[in-house]
């Protein structure tokens, strides 16, 4: 899937963590608003989706997988 941010990232970085707070996935150094996540591995569910710039948090997103 891809995913789109407002912001243009530098240096950014996206964790996905799944219901009971468990990292499933990370993507590091993204620098640009625009990226693909792959979730063919993940399992159907609530995710949180947390993006980071700079190792601040700037955004956070819940996302629903079904595969």
């Amino acid at each position: 899937m891809t995913l789109k941010s407002d912001i243009n990232l530098e240096n950014g970085s996206l964790e996905l963590f799944n219901e009971i707070g468990q990292k499933v996935k990370e993507i590091v150094n993204i620098n640009t608003n625009e990226f693909i996540l792959d979730g063919k591995n993940l399992v159907n569910g609530v995710y949180l989706l947390v993006l980071k710039q700079n190792k601040k948090i700037i955004e956070t997103k819940k996302i629903i997988v079904k595969n």
